[in-house]
């Protein structure tokens, strides 16, 4: 699905993030965001926002979002079965900033293991950032608190 601009959305649909997310906001620490697999112009190319490095930056950087970021459904959505096997999508989420990457479909999780696990492996993901995704995903479910 595309969407309009990102200037556009950034003048219409996500200014209430800048009010909302973000150090001393309302919503601070309390909401999680789930990327939907869209493309927007301006922001994505060739893949999906919820595979997309760049979507994950302009939360965190651009609206300073430090909560848990999740992608939308990557096992039963056209935009990312059509191309992807589960553990690439998985892994791809993952690599772009992705905290929880979710899926509907009922699937052996021990392939979408060792593919995130050979990622960080690699260096694709980071020590660091794997650990931060942890603790945001922990702090989420309210077993720990970050900071």
């Amino acid at each position: 699905m595309s969407t309009p601009p990102l200037e556009e959305l950034r003048a219409g649909d996500l200014r209430p993030y800048a009010d909302l997310v973000g150090p001393g906001k309302p919503l601070d620490g309390r909401v999680g965001v789930m990327l939907g697999h869209l493309d927007v112009p301006g922001l994505t190319t060739d893949v999906p926002t919820s595979i997309a490095p760049a979507a994950y930056r302009l939360l965190r950087e651009n609206y300073r979002f430090d909560g848990l970021a999740m992608t939308d459904d990557l096992g039963a959505m056209k935009a990312i079965t059509d191309r992807f096997g589960l553990a690439e999508a998985t892994t791809r989420a993952l690599t772009a900033g992705a905290d929880m990457a979710l899926f509907s479909n009922v699937t052996p999780v021990a392939p979408l293991l060792d593919a995130a696990e050979k990622a960080l492996a690699d260096g694709r993901i980071t020590a660091q950032d794997n650990d931060t995704a942890v603790a945001r995903v922990l702090a989420a479910k309210g077993l720990c608190h970050r900071g």
